[in-house]
């Protein structure tokens, strides 16, 4: 079926989830600052790798900066926090703004790489679920990473996955036009930079709201499909 790998993926992410939180006791402070560097580094060369497979400049860049201007203006980054704060006064009784902080970084990171798009887009167009399958072994790795480092948030992070994963097949069961290779390598460069806000973001060079500049993945699409 069209959602299994969605539903699988999300699975994934709390499975790794918790097994990173049974390991978190054992990793010493000073190795868990030199994990979160390694992965702002590594999650900072990825959005480079999958910015450049943008074929349009001028697209990416209108995208990122108006994106980015109306995520600002409607608030996405606080409203996400203030969503993940609540689930976690609600069933967790710690975990500070380092539980908002892995649920809005590992939501962003989980759904904006390009197998989370592709992926999405085989299993509804053609009911293939194996790029999602390998994604979910890929992201359940990284999930462990991930919350023995930051904590719980990450676990949280499985609902937009499957909100967006199953979303975004269903879309491309009566939409064929998300399926050509033009439109997914601009939606995967802007996904490249928003993954290079995150890296920026973990690495401690520069803390960015990553959340404000989700509004730029829909406008990408709008702008292709206008663009002459």
């Amino acid at each position: 079926m069209w959602f299994e790998g969605a539903v699988a993926n999300a699975v994934g992410i709390v499975a790794g989830g918790i097994v990173g939180l049974a390991l978190k006791r054992f990793i010493p402070e000073n190795a868990g600052k030199a994990s979160e560097l390694g992965l702002g580094v590594c999650t900072l060369l990825l959005g480079i790798k999958m910015g450049l497979e943008a074929q349009n400049l001028v697209l990416l860049i209108l995208s990122v900066s108006v994106g980015g201007a109306v995520g600002t203006a409607w608030g996405v980054e606080k409203r996400l926090e203030r969503w993940a704060k609540s689930v976690q006064a609600r069933f967790l009784r710690s975990g500070g703004d380092r539980f908002s902080y892995a649920f809005v970084n590992s939501s962003i990171l989980f759904c904006t790489g390009a197998m989370a798009i592709v992926g999405s887009i085989q299993a509804g167009a053609a009911g293939d679920n194996s790029v999602l399958y390998a994604k979910t072994t890929i992201d359940g790795l990284f999930a462990i990473t991930f919350a023995a480092v930051y904590g719980a948030g990450v676990l949280l992070s499985a609902v937009p996955v499957l909100a967006y994963e199953g979303g975004l097949a269903a879309l491309s069961q009566q939409a064929a036009f998300l399926s050509e290779p033009s439109m997914l390598k601009e939606l995967s460069g802007v996904g490249g930079v928003l993954l290079a806000f995150i890296g920026l973001s973990l690495s401690g060079i520069r803390k960015v709201p990553t959340g404000d500049y989700l509004p730029a993945l829909p406008l990408a699409i709008v702008l292709k499909l206008l663009w002459p």
